[in-house]
Order: structure tokens, then sequence, then C-alpha cells
């Protein structure tokens, strides 16, 4: 049981010291975190990590981090999470897609798998409302298309 736990810890410290503190905000520590998630299988990597840590291990610690990151995105203030949502697409050139359902999927791939529903239902709604008062990136629902 120690030695699960003194792994965990140098998990975490190892992916916050070289990979997520570079990271401008958590909304970008939550996408980041999001692509380490093999979408079919669930089941998280980092090349790198992988090299060094046992894969259960590692998916587990990364696992409960995206989580432990979504409820800090989702604890800043609206106002908040809006600039954090912008700085991230500006910073990665990712479009909010047209499409409510494309939108949606994009949203829900953001999302760690085994968080309460509570929390992804939040999510949504506050990405759903940000993306349709996010200046310059006009939506059907908004633009009347």
């Amino acid at each position: 049981m120690q030695d699960q736990l003194r792994t965990n810890r140098q998990i975490l410290f190892d992916l916050a010291s070289r990979y997520l503190e570079g990271l401008a905000g958590r909304f970008a520590r939550l996408a980041y975190l999001a692509n380490l998630r093999n979408p079919t299988s669930g089941i998280y990597a980092h090349g790198d990590l992988g090299l060094v840590y046992p894969a259960e291990a590692l998916s587990a610690a990364l696992s409960n981090c995206h989580e432990e990151i979504l409820e800090s995105f989702l604890e800043l203030p609206l106002v908040e999470q809006q600039g954090e949502f912008l700085q991230y697409l500006d910073a990665c050139g990712q479009e909010i897609p047209e499409d409510m359902a494309e939108r949606r999927r994009l949203f829900e791939s953001w999302l760690p798998p085994q968080s309460p529903k509570y929390l992804k239902d939040l999510f949504l709604a506050n990405l759903q409302a940000l993306s349709e008062i996010v200046p310059g990136r006009p939506s059907k629902a908004r633009s009347g298309k």
C-alpha cells in the first residue's frame, strides 16, 4: 500500500512539474489530460511517463488528476472559466463547431468519464453558454443561421 501511494505521488509530481505547469490554465490542463485517454478503452497513457511507471498505476493517477482538474476548473467563477476557455481556443486554434451534436461531442471529449453526472452536466452547460457568448465566434444559434 505504501509503495502504491509513493508511486502515485511520484507520478503526479512528474506530471505536474514536467507537463502541466507549462500549460496556461486549468482548461488547457483538462484538455491535455483528456488527450491522454484512449476514447475506446478509457485507459490513460503517457509516452514518457509510461517508460517509468506501470501502465495501470499511471492510468489511475492520470484519471484521478483529470477529474480533480475538472472540479478545480468548475470552482472558478464563470468569467474566469470564459477567460481560460478563450485562452485555450486561441492557443490551439480550436474552433467551436457550428453543429450542436459536433459541439457536444467535442465538449464531452474533454470530460473525465468517471466524473459524477452533475459535474458533467454543469461543465457541458457552462461551455454551451460560453460558446454562445464568445466574441468573434458566432454560433448558428446566436447568429440565426
